[in-house]
């Protein structure tokens, strides 16, 4: 995965933080960096918090120009990325991924981008039960990952693995949270010994498959639900990614 697939998101929450309004940032273009010597803002190659799988150039990947590139609105101008501005503006706050590997791939990222822009910072890095989160001691943020590829709960029963298309309960997590990044789609799909279910359930009816699309739609409405219900817009953000490549072939 490269370094673009992440300025998007970095660059919306530091023109978030910035209370830049009247342009819609969503709407742009891909355009090459004009001073191509300042990037890329972190080394892939050498930050150590990069998964062997998610890292481009130590997989052999020989072009380096989608590193130079930058992420144009029509409307308006992203700033720079600054990790120092955005700790700062952050001070105190929880930011979470969740999701699937673009989560994973998002969260080491955004530790790289951080680390590299502050390199004395004291940090720690642990895991309790599936929340990993990453600390930057001096300003109190966690980067924070909750792996959860359907963002409904799969629960082993009696029968089995149990995907239920109408059950968060896994919400808890996500609770207290100021700012919420998800993603869901690339496991919809996966079939045999990649498909980590062995049932669906809706309400109190359990099948052993059905459309794809068709429960990916429940899930999503089931989330939905459960944003609405459970967040406060006044105090977190809720952000949720559209689908990305798979970083598989």
């Amino acid at each position: 995965m490269g370094f673009w697939v992440e300025c998007i998101l970095f660059a919306l929450l530091s023109l978030v933080l910035q209370h830049v309004g009247g342009c819609d940032f969503f709407r742009g273009k891909w355009v090459p960096e004009s001073d191509p010597s300042s990037y890329p803002v972190y080394n892939s190659a050498t930050c150590p918090f990069i998964e062997r799988e998610f890292n481009c150039e130590k997989n052999g990947r020989p072009d380096r120009n989608y590193l130079t590139y930058t992420w144009q609105p029509h409307d308006c101008n992203l700033a720079r990325f600054d990790g120092e501005d955005l700790l700062r503006r952050l001070r105190g706050k929880k930011i979470m991924f969740v999701g699937d590997s673009l989560s994973r791939n998002q969260w080491q990222s955004l530790t790289c981008l951080l680390s590299t822009s502050v390199p004395n910072a004291n940090y720690t890095i642990d895991r309790v039960d599936d929340v990993s989160t990453f600390t930057f001691m001096d300003s109190g943020v966690k980067v924070m990952l909750d792996r959860n590829v359907y963002l409904v709960d799969v629960v082993r029963e009696n029968i089995g693995r149990v995907l239920k298309l109408d059950s968060i309960q896994s919400g808890k997590l996500w609770k207290g949270i100021d700012m919420l990044i998800f993603n869901t789609w690339h496991w919809w799909n996966r079939r045999g010994a990649a498909q980590p279910w062995d049932y669906i359930q809706v309400g109190n009816k359990t099948y052993k498959d059905m459309d794809r699309m068709a429960a990916f739609r429940m899930a999503l409405t089931t989330w939905g639900g459960w944003v609405d219900s459970n967040i406060d817009p006044s105090n977190t953000m809720v952000f949720f990614q559209g689908i990305s490549p798979s970083h598989y072939k």
